[in-house]
């Protein structure tokens, strides 16, 4: 389910033809209603199994941080509207626990990156999670 997240209403920040991060402003109802469908079906995951789920979403981080042939936005974002999606599920010592190495592990990847449109678009996932 994390590799095939739906982008949520709330994210402006795309890339475009020309691999360059851009607002986007769509208001795609299917789009909305896939996600809200998804964000529930990765809630009631957690909460059936909330140690699962943070593997899957911290071994999926590891890989793309660290094998530049698995890597891409694309992963990168779904996976952060995955995590983003499933706020509150944990109790809140457990959850900040999470993301904060979830952000620490982004901030790495923001560093690393090179380009100032690719920063922006590891910046509008580290939003994205911690909003």
């Amino acid at each position: 389910m994390v590799d095939f997240m739906v982008k949520p209403k709330e994210v402006l920040v795309v890339i475009n033809e020309d691999g360059e991060a851009v607002e986007e402003v769509i208001d795609d109802t299917e789009t909305n209603s896939l996600y809200e469908t998804m964000r529930e079906t990765l809630v009631y995951l957690t909460n059936i199994d909330k140690i699962g789920v943070e593997r899957i979403i911290q071994s999926r981080l590891d890989k793309i941080s660290t094998d530049k042939s698995y890597f891409s936005f694309d992963r990168l974002n779904k996976l952060c509207w995955a995590l983003g999606s499933i706020s509150g599920c944990m109790l809140p010592e457990e959850e900040n626990k999470f993301v904060v190495t979830v952000i620490k592990e982004l901030l790495n990847l923001c560093e690393r990156t090179q380009g100032k449109s690719n920063k922006a678009l590891v910046a509008a996932d580290i939003m994205y999670v911690v909003g």
